[in-house]
């Protein structure tokens, strides 16, 4: 690029020279010739931006071709960077052209600089579990991901964290040591299947939303008691509905 840059200015001494030699007056030139390249650079001003979002890239390289990132609305591999523009493959086979002054003022996500993948989902089970059986699911769990070497072993948690409104609910937050897509869906499948052989051989069952409807039995009367307020106090209290008299 320097050596490029060196040509230009060579060349354009060399013109402004012959120029002078034929007669004109190259300080005019230069003064128009100021004028015009402000207009130029008026209209130009996009090209220039992009062609500095072009050196952003290079110095930074914040990608390369072949890098599956995610930039704005925008996902997918990298294809072409070019002075102007750069272009992305997208999953569904469509080309996306970005100009590259976007690029300067637009995070990126470079999910092919990943070092590992990442596992996380919430076990829900019923509330009939007993607290030695939830215990002894997070241990199987557990036991299931220090078996498995395509699991990073460095950082994992399992752990009981919540009553959900319809599951007893366990964590579990682990990574997978390959990035590779594919090969990372085929472990979290098996790893799955696994969990939900551990619990079953554990008696438990998946939770699913659900609701419970209580019904309050109904009197010796027949009738159901009535809700009446008390003057004043504001609470309710309950009345069996009969009236008394006054003088009662």
């Amino acid at each position: 690029m320097v050596s490029t840059l060196a040509k230009v200015l060579i060349v354009v001494v060399g013109v402004l020279l012959v120029f002078q030699n034929l007669g004109y007056q190259v300080g005019s030139l230069l003064a128009g010739l100021g004028l015009g390249g402000a207009a130029i650079a008026l209209a130009s001003k996009d090209t220039i931006a992009n062609l500095f979002g072009s050196i952003v890239i290079f110095v930074d390289r914040p990608f390369q071709v072949g890098d599956w990132v995610e930039i704005g609305e925008h996902e997918g591999t990298i294809e072409e960077v070019g002075l102007r523009v750069t272009r992305i493959r997208t999953f569904a086979n469509s080309l996306i052209t970005i100009p590259n002054s976007t690029l300067t003022t637009t995070a990126i996500n470079n999910w092919s600089r990943m070092q590992k993948r990442r596992i996380k989902l919430t076990i829900g089970v019923t509330y009939d579990a007993t607290p030695d059986q939830l215990k002894a699911a997070v241990d199987g769990i557990l036991e299931a991901l220090h078996g498995d070497r395509r699991i990073a072993q460095d950082f994992m948690l399992v752990n009981f964290t919540n009553f959900g409104a319809s599951s007893l609910e366990i964590f579990v937050y682990c990574f997978t040591l390959t990035t590779r897509w594919d090969e990372y869906m085929q472990i979290r499948e098996e790893v799955l299947f696994e969990f939900m052989r551990r619990l079953h051989d554990l008696g438990l069952s998946f939770a699913f939303p659900s609701q419970s409807l209580y019904i309050e039995s109904m009197p010796p009367g027949g009738a159901p008691a009535a809700w009446t307020r008390c003057t004043g106090s504001g609470s309710g209290r309950r009345s069996s509905g009969r009236g008394r008299g006054a003088g009662a």
